[in-house]
């Protein structure tokens, strides 16, 4: 675990991200990451440009494409995913 502190930019308050740390996830300056808290625990990661959410969107139909007249205990994928956005 590397141990960083919390500075002041500008307003806002900032933390500088050590170099190993921003290696292993990825990043580099002028990154997007999105923040949020997770039970009392800053969590931040890589963002999601609209050209990974593009092709995502793509794949997605894809799958969904192919998957048409396939069956999983009795449900289609299409069916299944209906299911989860109503909750059952």
């Amino acid at each position: 675990m590397t141990k960083s502190t919390i500075g002041q930019w500008g307003k806002s308050l900032a933390v500088r991200l050590p170099a190993d740390v921003v290696r292993a996830a990825g990043l580099s300056k002028g990154a997007e990451v999105e923040c949020t808290v997770e039970n009392g625990t800053v969590v931040i990661h890589p963002g999601r440009s609209e050209e990974t959410i593009r092709k995502a969107r793509e794949a997605g139909a894809r799958i969904l494409a192919r998957s048409r007249g396939v069956r999983l205990d009795g449900l289609s994928i299409r069916e299944m995913l209906d299911e989860g956005r109503r909750g059952e």
